[in-house]
C-alpha cells in the first residue's frame, strides 16, 4: 500500500492519506494491492458505497479508519497525551456511524509495550463543524468571567 503510494508522490504522509481526497487515493491504491482495477471515486461515492454493502468500499473504509486510529495512538504517545486524543475533520466526523469502534480502539492501541501508556486516554471524534470557535467562545468566557483581558 505504502509502496504504491510513494511511487506516485514519492513519500507517504498521513496528511495525504487520512483527508477526503486520501479516501479515495487509498480506495484506488488498495485496488492496485489486489490487482483488481478500480474506478476513481471520491470520498462520497466510497461512503455511499460502504453503506449499500459493496466490499471494496467496505475494505477502503476499513483502512482509512485503521490508519486513522494508528496516527492518533502515535500522536498521542509523541505528545504524552493524559487527557484525552481528540480526532477532527470532515471526513471522519461524516463516516463514524461506518466505524468498527472495537477495530478503531484496537489500532489505536496497537503500541506495544506503549499499549499500556494509552489505554487509560479518552479518545473521542469531534463532531462540532465549527469546534475552535467554540474554544474561542468558552476562552473568551472565562477570561471575563475572571476579569482578565482576553
Amino acid at each position: 500500500l505504502f509502496r504504491s503510494i510513494r511511487r506516485r508522490f514519492g513519500r507517504v504522509s498521513g496528511e495525504r492519506v487520512l483527508c477526503g481526497p486520501g479516501l479515495g487515493l487509498l480506495h484506488m491504491v488498495l485496488g492496485e494491492v489486489d490487482g483488481v482495477a478500480r474506478s476513481p471515486r471520491d470520498a462520497a461515492a466510497i461512503t455511499a458505497g460502504a453503506e449499500a454493502g459493496e466490499g471494496e468500499c467496505q475494505d477502503t473504509l476499513a483502512v482509512f479508519l485503521s490508519l486513522t486510529a494508528s496516527l492518533a495512538g502515535d500522536l498521542g504517545l509523541v505528545f504524552g497525551a493524559r487527557h484525552g486524543v481528540f480526532i477532527g475533520g470532515g471526513i471522519i466526523a461524516r463516516i463514524r456511524h461506518l466505524m468498527d469502534r472495537d477495530a478503531f480502539l484496537r489500532a489505536f492501541l496497537n503500541k506495544g509495550r506503549l499499549a499500556e501508556f494509552l489505554a487509560p486516554v479518552p479518545l473521542a471524534i469531534i463532531t462540532h463543524d465549527r469546534p475552535a470557535l467554540l474554544g474561542c467562545a468558552a476562552h473568551l468566557e472565562q477570561t471575563a468571567r475572571h476579569g482578565a483581558q482576553p
